[in-house]
């Protein structure tokens, strides 16, 4: 039977592993911009992200999930309903380390019987390529659902368009006829909160508690000036956090500003005034 012409169809695939083995990186190379935070520390993502990539009649949605430890379900219940709701799953580990959390998340997702791309990322880091190649006929002999195993650096688009082919021509007969109606998007707001979000984490102590949620208060376009006016707080969980976010003279508040601004007028593509208050959320 021929496909419509006139239909479109998608591809859903998620995104999972341990923390920080970069799977926030992976996603912004494949829909080739930033939508999901990328920081140095662990537990960044706190939600699902969505992004899609276009192949003419084609989309690729990803699902960028929280990492995921075998003592930490805080966010298991979100996690499995993406996995569930996926056509295939890319699973992301970093260079020659498997441990206990990986084995935790292969034994688990193998269960659902779906494509496993298995992603060896941070490559660049191995320097010896004999225990590089061991490793991998290790996990080729150790773990028979896996489909594929693919060696990469994420920051190298080659690499990065290695796995689009895969998606793409190895597993054509996964296909779903896409209801243009509820596909899925990162709002604006959103995407700005992320954003500013990355920052805080990014400038803060690696031993403070650095869970917030960021909540835009106003989002302007003023068209006169042809840029946008936006104000959001930082809720904090505690109330003697407040001054730790501010910082001294509030230095720390005022560099998460200017780094979030500059990187929110990249994606608005406008001037951008931004104006953020730390505040303690009480529920």
């Amino acid at each position: 039977m021929k496909n419509n012409c006139n239909e479109i169809y998608y591809k859903k695939i998620v995104i999972i592993g341990r923390p920080n083995v970069g799977k926030s990186t992976i996603l912004n190379q494949l829909i080739e911009k930033k939508i999901s935070i990328v920081t140095p520390k662990k537990n960044t993502t706190s939600n699902i992200i969505f992004g899609t990539s276009i192949d003419k009649n084609m989309y690729f949605i990803f699902l960028d999930t929280p990492g995921i430890e075998k003592k930490n379900n805080i966010h298991i219940r979100t996690y499995w309903q993406a996995i569930y709701q996926s056509n295939i799953i890319i699973m992301v580990t970093e260079n020659i380390i498997w441990n206990k959390h990986d084995e935790f998340i292969y034994k688990t997702v193998q269960k659902t019987k779906k494509p496993i791309l298995l992603l060896l990322n941070k490559i660049d880091k191995i320097k010896n390529k004999n225990i590089f190649l061991s490793y991998i006929q290790f996990l080729s002999n150790k773990f028979k659902y896996i489909h594929s195993i693919i060696p990469i650096s994420a920051k190298k688009k080659k690499d990065i368009q290695v796995i689009k082919n895969i998606i793409k021509n190895k597993y054509c007969d996964i296909k779903n006829i896409l209801d243009k109606n509820k596909l899925p998007n990162n709002s604006i707001k959103f995407t700005i909160s992320e954003i500013i979000r990355e920052k805080i984490i990014l400038n803060l102590n690696q031993e403070l508690p650095y869970c917030c949620k960021i909540k835009i208060i106003k989002f302007i376009f003023l068209k006169k000036q042809n840029k946008y006016f936006i104000q959001a707080m930082i809720l904090v969980n505690r109330k003697n956090h407040k001054k730790i976010f501010i910082g001294e003279k509030a230095q720390k508040i005022k560099k998460y500003s200017m780094q979030s601004r500059q990187d929110i007028q990249v994606f608005l593509k406008k001037n951008v005034d931004l104006f953020l208050e730390v505040h303690h959320d009480a529920k």
